[in-house]
């Protein structure tokens, strides 16, 4: 579902908060229902206040930085094994970071949120 789509039907059940406290149990049952990614709540919000506009949507989830930056570094270079042991993912991950699409969520997962 388009994040655009998610705030909108929030706002329609009582109104878009990012304060999970406020929030009704209707909001919080659509959001589990919507939680594709299995996210949680609380991120959830935050990722739906900074993206819901332009079509964006959440297209998948690595399981550390570490993994978004193996996972860019390999569909991107064809590295040898052999010299990929040298390489920093966690400062690579970092950076990407600072990419627009991406977003760390509070357990250390990032979400990647395309347009």
């Amino acid at each position: 579902m388009l994040l655009s789509e998610m705030y909108d039907e929030l706002e329609n059940l009582g109104g878009f908060t990012t304060d999970i406290e406020e929030l009704s149990q209707e909001q919080i049952d659509f959001l589990e229902e919507n939680d594709e990614y299995e996210i949680g709540i609380e991120d959830l919000l935050d990722i739906i206040n900074d993206y819901s506009f332009n079509g964006a949507e959440i297209c998948g989830l690595y399981n550390s930085v570490e993994e978004l930056a193996e996972n860019t570094l390999a569909e991107l270079y064809d590295i040898p094994d052999n010299i990929v042991s040298y390489f920093d993912f966690e400062k690579f991950g970092n950076d990407l970071l600072m990419e627009e699409g991406y977003c760390e969520l509070s357990d250390g997962r990032v979400a990647y949120i395309a347009f």
